[in-house]
């Protein structure tokens, strides 16, 4: 977890914000506010690839701790098209 002195030194000391004072994201599934990062895993054709050999992509997404549904705002958009990501128990 990064601390707000790490954020402002993340900023150069330009960012002047108290974490205490921003929105905490819950699930949009079931309210939880904790979320662990997990990946979706992509492949690069090696016909795409820059090496001519097939490459997996991982991409990190955040996903609920208690019902593991990926919440629509921690989805990348790039994907939304390919994917769908709504797991829900």
């Amino acid at each position: 977890m990064i601390s707000a002195n790490q954020l402002k030194n993340a900023f150069n000391g330009q960012l002047n914000i108290n974490p205490g004072d921003l929105k905490t994201l819950n699930c949009e599934n079931c309210n939880n506010d904790k979320f662990d990062q997990v990946f979706i895993i992509k492949k690069i054709p090696a016909l795409l690839s820059p090496t001519g050999k097939q490459i997996l992509l991982p991409i990190p997404v955040f996903e609920c701790t208690e019902c593991h549904h990926v919440s629509k705002e921690m989805f990348p958009e790039e994907l939304e098209k390919n994917a769908t990501p709504a797991k829900t128990n």
